[in-house]
C-alpha cells in the first residue's frame, strides 16, 4: 500500500495529540471510544494492539493480502463489538481472539476460492511468503494458545505477545501484581505440556520465542495501519461497510455471523438451564416434599388426604420457608441479590457489561424470590414483575442498538428473554389451584 498525501496529513494531525493517551490503559481508551466515541482513543487502539494482531494474521496466512484483509477486519469487528468487550482492559487478550479467528476464516474462505480457481492455469503467486519457517511450529503455539482459558491467555498475550510489564498488564487485568505473575508462569507451563503432547516444542523457555515474542510497531507496514483507523472510524461514525475492499466487507460479515451464531448457542444453554430452575422451583414450591432418611415400608398404604376448610394457597407447615431463620437468610440473601442485579444493569444501559450478565442476575433474583412466595398468588405477582422487567430491558436494548453500543444480537437474545419470563407466567396461570 502506497502512502496517499491524505494518510500522511492524517498521520500529523494526529500525533499531536496521541502522547496524553498513550499513558491511559486499554479500559479508559475503549471506554471513551464506546461512550464517547472518541477518535484518538480509537487511533491509539489500533497502533497499540496492531503489532500483536498482524503478528497472528502473518502467522496462520503468511500471504500478504490474506493478511491485511484479516487484519483490518480485526478491527472492525472490534468496532461492532466493542461494548461487549468484558473487562474492557483485557481488549489485547479479546483482539488475539477475535485476530485468530479471522484469520483461521480467511484462510479455510481462500482455500475454498483456490478450489473454484483450479480450472486456471497455474501462475506463480505473488505476494506469498512462508507464514511459519519453523515448520508449522508457531501455527500450533497459535492454535493451542487460543484453546487456554482466558485467565491463562491474557497474561501470555500481554506480556509476551505485547511486552508489556507484569505492572501494566496487571493495571490492565485488574489483578495484583503476584497474580499476574504466578498465571503467566502457569500459562507457560499449560503451553508448554500442550505442545510436548502436539510433539512441538515442550520447553516453556522456548514458548515465548516460538510465538515471536513481543511484535514492535515498525513490523506493521504504516499505511495498513492508516487504513484500519480510516476503515474503522467510518464504520463507527455510521457509514455503510459497503464503502469497504469487498473481501474485507465479506470477512467480516462472516467473523461477525460465526460470533452471533456462538452466542446464540451459549444463550440457548443459558435460557435451558434458567427455565429448568424457574420451573422447578415452582414446582417446589407448589408441591414441597420432605425426604426421609427411613426406608418406606413395603405394602403399606398410602394415608388418605387430608380434608379442611384451609384455602388451597396456605403454606403447609413442614414447609423450609416457614421456618424464621431461614426466611430471614432468604430476604438478606435477596436484597444482596437485588443490589447486584440492579448494579449489572445499569452498568449494562452505560455499555460496560454484557446482557447475559444481566439476565442472570436476574433470574437469581426471580428465584430467590419464589423461594420466599407463600401463596399461589404471590408466585404469579413475581413472575408478572419477572415480564415487565424483561420488557423493560428489551426496551433498554432497543436504544444501545440504535446508538450503536450493542449489537442487534443483544436485542434478540433480550427478546427471546422477554418471551421466556411471558411463557413462565402463562405456565403458572395455568397451574393455578380452581
Amino acid at each position: 500500500m502506497a502512502k496517499t498525501l491524505d494518510d500522511i496529513l492524517l498521520f500529523f494531525l494526529r500525533s499531536d495529540t496521541l502522547p496524553h493517551s498513550e499513558s491511559m490503559s486499554d479500559g479508559d481508551l475503549l471506554t471513551r471510544f464506546v461512550e464517547l466515541r472518541d477518535e484518538v482513543a480509537w487511533d491509539a487502539l489500533v497502533r497499540r494492539h496492531g503489532p500483536m494482531v498482524w503478528g497472528v494474521c502473518r502467522r496462520v496466512l503468511g500471504h500478504t493480502q490474506d493478511a491485511e484483509d484479516a487484519f483490518q477486519t480485526t478491527f472492525i469487528v472490534l468496532v461492532r463489538r466493542a461494548a461487549s468487550v468484558h473487562p474492557r482492559g483485557g481488549v489485547g487478550n479479546w483482539l488475539y481472539g477475535v485476530a485468530r479467528q479471522t484469520a483461521v476464516k480467511a484462510k479455510a474462505l481462500a482455500v475454498r476460492r483456490g478450489a473454484r480457481e483450479k480450472q486456471v492455469a497455474a501462475l506463480p503467486e505473488v505476494g506469498v511468503t512462508d507464514p511459519d519457517p519453523d515448520g508449522g511450529l508457531r501455527q500450533v503455539l497459535d492454535r493451542e494458545l487460543g484453546r487456554l482459558p482466558d485467565k491463562y491467555r491474557a497474561p501470555i498475550v500481554l506480556c509476551d505477545l505485547e511486552g508489556k510489564t507484569f505492572k501494566d498488564a496487571a493495571r490492565e487485568l485488574g489483578w495484583p501484581e503476584g497474580t499476574l505473575a504466578g498465571r503467566l508462569s502457569r500459562a507457560r507451563k499449560l503451553l508448554a505440556a500442550r505442545l510436548a503432547r502436539a510433539g512441538a516444542v515442550p520447553s516453556t523457555g522456548l514458548v515465548v520465542l516460538g510465538v515471536g515474542g513481543a511484535a514492535s510497531a515498525g513490523d506493521v507496514p504504516h499505511a495498513l495501519i492508516m487504513s484500519a483507523i480510516t476503515a474503522g472510524w467510518q464504520v463507527a461514525s455510521g457509514q455503510p461497510m459497503s464503502g469497504l475492499p469487498l473481501a474485507v466487507a465479506a470477512l467480516t460479515q462472516e467473523v461477525l455471523r460465526a460470533m452471533f451464531i456462538t452466542k446464540l448457542k451459549v444463550l440457548a444453554c443459558v435460557l435451558l438451564v434458567g427455565a429448568m430452575t424457574l420451573t422447578g422451583v415452582a414446582i417446589w414450591a407448589r408441591n414441597p416434599t420432605v425426604v426421609s432418611d427411613e426406608p418406606k415400608k413395603a405394602n403399606t398404604p398410602e394415608p388418605p388426604p387430608k380434608v379442611g376448610n384451609a384455602p388451597n394457597d396456605q403454606p403447609p407447615k413442614d414447609k423450609p420457608g416457614g421456618n424464621a431463620k431461614v426466611r430471614e437468610l432468604q430476604k438478606e440473601r435477596l436484597a444482596l441479590l437485588r443490589q447486584v442485579a440492579d448494579w449489572t444493569t445499569e452498568a449494562y444501559k452505560g455499555g460496560r457489561f454484557e446482557l447475559l450478565a444481566v439476565l442472570e442476575a436476574r433470574r437469581e433474583v426471580i428465584a430467590a424470590e419464589l423461594e420466599l412466595c407463600e401463596t399461589h398468588k404471590e408466585r404469579l405477582a413475581v413472575l408478572e414483575k419477572a415480564v415487565e422487567l424483561a420488557k423493560e430491558i428489551e426496551k433498554n436494548t432497543e436504544k444501545l442498538v440504535e446508538a450503536r453500543n450493542a449489537a442487534r444480537a443483544e436485542l434478540l437474545k433480550a427478546r427471546a428473554n422477554r418471551l421466556q419470563a411471558e411463557i413462565e407466567l402463562e405456565k403458572a396461570k395455568a397451574a393455578q389451584p380452581k
